[in-house]
């Protein structure tokens, strides 16, 4: 009874709750540290961010339009797939990895589950480019946004400018996923003074802290580092990681 107690108050402590807001265009909450991402670089702006959003659940980013950003990245289910493994692509193939969750991306330095990638704004290139993913080439992206009316209009409000490019398409997608800030759990709300945990989530935060923080670092519940978990290699995908 004792266990289940406990992890009911793990449960309880680290659920997520999604602030997604275009308002304010970005939110940084007063416990977090100071965003990774340049944003002078890549200002926001209200429009741009529609933009992304649209761009994100469209499937005109894959090679047959089938697949879109949000297929692997479930809104309902904190921006990842939890109902299967591996993610699925294009042509119904199977990836080597499930989808990772877009939570506070502007604090991370590195992307993808082996950090392959080192910039948000060139992220989106990976899944579109993936034989297993989406199947495209950025260039066929382009021409096909740039055909469609509906399109062109949103890109020449967003940039003012009426030639749609790899570039503006990619960071438009960056703008949108910079809002999907997770900082509004009964956890965050202790933190910020406004109300108490529960003697059993109390119970759970202290447990946390022991065993799983070093890890999993507050406020962000990661380090930002890549550790070794102690699994063996699973010999039928031989994903090596970082192989470091």
């Amino acid at each position: 009874m004792k266990k289940a107690v406990v992890l009911f108050s793990i449960a309880c402590f680290v659920s997520f709750a999604f602030v997604i807001r275009t308002q304010t265009l970005f939110y940084k909450p007063d416990n977090f540290p100071v965003p990774q991402y340049d944003f002078s670089k890549n200002p926001l702006s209200e429009k741009k961010i529609e933009l992304g959003r649209k761009l994100f659940y469209d499937p005109i980013l894959s090679r047959n339009g089938s697949i879109s950003c949000a297929s692997c990245h479930s809104q309902y289910t904190a921006f990842t797939h939890v109902d299967h493994a591996l993610s699925h692509g294009i042509d119904d193939k199977v990836g080597t990895r499930n989808s990772p969750a877009l939570m506070n991306l502007a604090w991370y330095k590195t992307f993808m589950w082996d950090g392959a990638i080192n910039q948000l704004d060139m992220q989106a290139l990976a899944p579109i480019s993936h034989s297993n993913e989406m199947g495209e080439s950025i260039a066929n992206v382009v021409a096909k946004l740039q055909h469609s009316s509906v399109y062109s209009k949103l890109f020449f409000t967003a940039f003012n400018d009426s030639i749609i490019t790899g570039e503006h398409t990619l960071k438009a997608i960056s703008q949108f996923l910079l809002t999907l800030v997770s900082a509004n759990s009964k956890y965050d709300s202790v933190m910020r003074k406004l109300t108490n945990f529960t003697v059993q989530q109390n119970n759970g935060y202290i447990l946390f802290q022991k065993k799983c923080s070093s890890c999993h670092t507050e406020p962000l519940f990661t380090n930002l580092q890549f550790e070794n978990n102690g699994l063996p290699v699973d010999t039928t995908l031989n994903d090596y990681g970082r192989n470091v």
